[in-house]
C-alpha cells in the first residue's frame, strides 16, 4: 500500500546533511554527487505518494506541484515557474522546497538573488525540522560557490 510504496522509495535518499556538508567544504567525489542525484530524483517522486493523503490542502497543493512540472515538460516554462513560485509562497513544509529545487534544476529561473530570496522564505518562514533548515542553508552556501551548484545539478 501506500506505506509500502513510500518506504521502497525512500530507501534510495542518501545522508543528504551529509553529502551537502562534503560538497560545501568542497571534499565531495563523484559518488557524492551520484548519490545526491539519486537522492534529489527519489525525493522528486514523494509528491505523488503525498497527493494520496486525505488532507484537502496537500492534495491542492500536490496537484498544483503535479500540474505544474507537467506544464513545464509540455513546453510553458513561464506558466510553470509562476505555479512554482506560488508553491513556494505557500509556505508548504514539503512542497514549497519541492518547487524550489524544481525551478533551481531546470534552470528555470537563474537569478541567485531571486533563487536567495526564495531560500530565505523556506529558511525564516517554514516550519522544518532543524535538520532540514541546516540542509537548506547547506544548500544555500553550495549556491553561492561560484559554478558548483550548476556541476551539481547537473550529473
Amino acid at each position: 500500500m501506500l506505506c509500502e510504496k513510500f518506504r521502497q522509495n525512500v530507501e534510495f535518499i542518501q545522508d543528504l546533511p551529509r553529502i551537502m556538508g562534503r560538497i560545501a567544504l568542497p571534499v565531495a567525489g563523484v559518488n557524492d554527487l551520484i548519490a545526491l542525484r539519486e537522492s534529489l530524483e527519489s525525493l522528486q517522486i514523494l509528491p505523488v505518494y503525498f497527493s494520496e493523503l486525505n488532507s484537502p490542502l496537500l492534495k491542492e497543493i500536490a496537484e498544483k506541484f503535479n500540474q505544474s512540472t507537467t506544464i513545464y515538460f509540455s513546453g510553458d516554462k513561464t506558466q510553470s515557474k509562476n505555479e512554482l513560485i506560488e508553491i513556494i509562497k505557500s509556505k508548504d513544509s514539503t512542497y514549497s522546497p519541492l518547487a524550489l529545487y524544481f525551478l533551481i534544476d531546470n534552470k528555470i529561473e537563474t537569478s541567485n538573488d531571486v533563487i536567495n530570496n526564495y531560500f530565505d522564505v523556506l529558511i525564516k518562514e517554514v516550519k522544518f525540522d532543524k535538520e532540514i533548515k541546516n540542509l537548506i542553508i547547506i544548500s544555500t552556501i553550495c549556491g553561492s560557490i561560484n559554478g558548483l551548484s550548476d556541476g551539481i545539478l547537473m550529473i
